[in-house]
């Protein structure tokens, strides 16, 4: 959307339980995915009433608390090349339609 690639991928909610979507992603795009945490939605809500009530100074600290209490699972890209046939095959695909 930006036209920058980003260099990882977060998954974050229910979809971080997933973990053959998760290596899945990590293979399809050679990128490394950081799964977690999973109650994002609840984590966020924490993370506003800490700034609003001054338990924390800015939405960086947030961050570093988060990540510090639910550490993620990392998936690193195995059969990228794999991958990279069938994104052919599917570019190929929509080509002749």
């Amino acid at each position: 959307m930006t036209g920058k690639a980003g260099k990882d991928i977060h998954i974050v909610g229910g979809g971080a339980k997933n973990q053959l979507l998760n290596q899945f992603t990590a293979d399809a795009t050679g990128r490394r995915v950081f799964a977690g945490p999973t109650e994002a939605t609840a984590l966020e809500n924490i993370g506003r009433q800490m700034l609003a009530t001054g338990a924390a100074s800015s939405l960086a600290e947030v961050r570093e608390v988060i990540a510090r209490t639910f550490a993620p699972q990392v998936y690193e890209p195995r059969e990228t090349g794999r991958w990279q046939e069938v994104y052919k095959r599917f570019k190929d695909y929509c080509e002749t339609r």
